[in-house]
């Protein structure tokens, strides 16, 4: 019973693969299946499909913009990768659009200073006339403030002492550097040192001359402070009277000040409102006419951009990894978004397209693992399956569905016969 059993599911996948008329008889035999028991014992089924390798993606390229072809950098039949330059147009006026575009834009920026200008020369004439109006408002100055006298200041004077002893110890050091410096000079005259041993001597006696020098002027800096001490004291008394004089002309200013001031906010008062208003209305129109300007200034700019934009579209890369199996245009001659340049042909994997009866399609899964067999390669492979189609080939009782394999080394071409197998328990599992 199960040999029979077994034997009429064999006759059934013979019938529907023979009904399989894609293209015609060429095609039924590409599409035969099997379905054998392999051993007895094993309770076995080894599903067997031929089907077609197919690229795995197939690019047409073709120009973003129209223009003459300039460069053509691949031929029919090389391998190109992603980004790589296949051709370029020629650049045509571009230059010159650029040229006047960047020409607008320096004269709408121009045209904007000029009118900046003008609204800030209105308004300075303006606030001249406002100015001047409330100067005419003020009968009388405000009176002036009393200054404060300075204060007699002295600090941190030194001992005198200090400096005496620190220009003898200039004088000492003076010597001894003198001493060394003769020294060094009859050894260099010798030839027993070096020249730079000898300016380096040197270099230390006028430093150490300067330094005595400076400790001199030192002392008497702090005899003449000392001096100043004593006259410091007399100014201070001097201080303290023309300070309590200030105090007294300050209370005056300030009554008088307060005065001032009430009297020149009401005059004020009268003319401010329509001054807010006179300066309200031309700030106003000078900010219209600056957004108008840097509207202006941002579209010449857009234009700009669009047209330097345009340079990108030159060059004609690949978009993909692949062959180019098809290829059209010659330099000098016109190139459009219409007209393909190229078709790329990835092979760097590969889809094995096979039609799979109904009575077998939920048998299949995707992500499933099958064996792929190109026969007249001597090539095996392991496939996936990647799709598995929802609709019946038209006119035909199979599905499509698509294996994915591997073809770095492009020994796989496509349109090359393909066989797909795998095994699978009599119950309906796959035997991996």
């Amino acid at each position: 019973m199960k040999f029979k059993k077994l034997g009429a599911v064999v006759y059934s996948i013979a019938l529907l693969s023979g009904c399989n008329t894609d293209t015609g008889a060429s095609n039924q035999a590409s599409n035969q299946v099997e379905a054998k028991n392999v051993k007895q014992k094993s309770s076995q089924e080894e599903i067997t499909l031929s089907g077609r390798a197919e690229p795995y993606q197939e690019v047409i390229v073709s120009p973003s913009v129209e223009g003459k072809i300039k460069n053509v950098f691949a031929d029919l039949g090389s391998y190109v990768k992603q980004g790589q330059k296949l051709a370029e147009l020629d650049e045509g006026n571009l230059a010159a659009q650029v040229k006047q575009a960047e020409d607008q834009i320096k004269v709408v920026e121009a045209q904007g200073n000029l009118t900046a200008m003008e609204h800030q020369i209105a308004l300075n004439q303006t606030m001249a006339s406002l100015n001047q109006a409330m100067v005419g408002l003020n009968t009388m100055l405000p009176p002036e403030s009393p200054k404060l006298p300075e204060a007699p200041a002295l600090s941190g004077f030194p001992e005198l002492e200090e400096a005496k002893t620190a220009v003898k110890d200039a004088e000492m050091a003076l010597a001894e550097t003198i001493q060394e410096w003769e020294t060094t000079n009859e050894l260099f005259e010798n030839g027993l040192v070096s020249k730079q041993e000898m300016d380096l001597a040197a270099a230390a006696k006028n430093k150490a001359e300067i330094e005595l020098e400076r400790a001199k002027k030192k002392v008497e800096t702090e005899t003449a402070k000392v001096d100043l001490q004593k006259k410091y004291e007399e100014e201070k008394t001097k201080y303290k009277q023309e300070k309590e004089k200030y105090e007294q002309e300050k209370a005056k200013f300030e009554r008088e000040k307060a005065q001032y001031d009430q009297e020149a906010n009401q005059a004020a008062q009268q003319t401010d409102k329509s001054a807010q208003d006179t300066m309200k209305l031309q700030t106003q129109s000078a900010s219209v006419t600056d957004q108008m300007t840097q509207i202006a200034i941002e579209n010449a700019k857009a234009e700009l951009e669009a047209i330097r934009a345009q340079y990108k579209n030159l060059p004609i890369v690949s978009p993909v990894n692949g062959f180019i199996t098809e290829k059209k245009g010659r330099i000098g001659e016109l190139a459009s978004p219409e007209s393909p340049l190229f078709v790329i042909t990835n092979l760097d994997k590969l889809y094995i397209s096979i039609n799979v009866p109904e009575s077998m399609i939920n048998r299949w899964k995707e992500n499933q693992s099958v064996k792929v067999e190109i026969p007249t390669q001597g090539i095996t492979v392991d496939g996936k399956v990647v799709y598995i189609g929802l609709m019946p080939n038209k006119n035909e009782q199979t599905y499509p569905v698509k294996v994915l394999i591997d073809n770095a080394d492009h020994k796989i071409k496509g349109g090359m016969k393909a066989v797909v197998s795998w095994k699978m328990e009599s119950g309906g599992s796959q035997t991996q």
